[in-house]
């Protein structure tokens, strides 16, 4: 229940569905064979040490499976929208595929240099002169307002005109390992 927004377990099959994701207390995994090892791999740690410039530190093992739709979003929007983590300034995220993954059960989306101010700049300009809608109510909208929060207040068609065709999607079997900055645009696509 530990990254349940309140404390029923949920397991695959049981419990309501009503949430963006779910996830298995975090003993339940610190106690599986061969996980903790291969999240501490010193490979693993050697390049977070590379990215994040310091040793970095196991914050929080963490297994989910995302669900369609969630009241705890911000209505109309859901994690299958382009979004962006603010968990903590310096952050790199370890994902392992713990099933096969394919392009039907919810990859994970990524868009490469959407941590960039110079680089979204350039890809706001180039979908307004696409014709892309940049509309945001009585004010005009400008790429500080694509790194104003997690990012789900810009408009959906905007992000698409901006982030789709620079989005890696990652499939693989399971043991698929990948990293990503949780700052960067992603999805479960």
């Amino acid at each position: 229940p530990d990254a349940c927004p309140d404390p029923t377990r949920r397991y695959p099959g049981n419990g309501p569905i009503d949430l963006s994701f779910c996830s298995y207390p975090m003993y339940d995994l610190a106690v599986a064979p061969h996980l903790l090892g291969a999240v501490v791999n010193p490979l693993i740690g050697e390049i977070g040490q590379r990215f994040l410039g310091a040793v970095p530190r196991l914050w929080k093992l963490f297994t989910h499976w995302d669900l369609p739709g969630s009241k705890f979003l911000a209505s109309g929007t859901s994690i299958g929208h382009y979004h962006r983590d603010l968990n903590d300034i310096g952050m790199l995220w370890v994902y392992i595929y713990l099933t096969d993954v394919d392009a039907d059960s919810g990859p994970h989306g990524v868009v490469p240099g959407s941590h960039d101010r110079a680089r979204v700049a350039s890809w706001l300009k180039e979908a307004k002169e696409r014709g892309a809608s940049a509309d945001y109510g009585d004010r005009g909208f400008d790429v500080d307002d694509l790194f104003d929060g997690y990012g789900y207040q810009v408009r959906v068609e905007l992000k698409e005109a901006m982030f789709a065709d620079r989005e890696q999607v990652v499939t693989g079997p399971a043991g698929t390992t990948f990293m990503s900055n949780g700052f960067t645009y992603h999805r479960i696509c």
